[in-house]
């Protein structure tokens, strides 16, 4: 049994936003090592008896601002 957690993609969208070229660059880049996994599954003979389950852990909204909630609840005095 493997378990293999890529997370280039949610990374990236998370400093970049959603469509920024960088995602697309590391979509390739996940592409490209999910090929070559399961190249490697095929060349060993494993490729037929392997199951393979490709999750996404989210998905995602582009935003434009963010609201810091700490820095709102300070501002009215909301904390202690």
């Amino acid at each position: 049994t493997m378990f293999i957690h890529l997370t280039e993609v949610d990374t990236v969208r998370h400093y970049e936003g959603l469509y920024s070229d960088k995602v697309y660059q590391a979509i390739d880049s996940v592409h490209q090592r999910l090929l070559h996994l399961l190249e490697a599954l095929k060349e060993n003979g494993n490729y037929e008896t392997t199951n393979i389950v490709i999750l996404g852990d989210h998905g995602g909204k582009d935003f434009d601002q963010v609201i810091l909630l700490n820095a709102l609840f300070h501002q009215k005095k909301w904390l202690e």
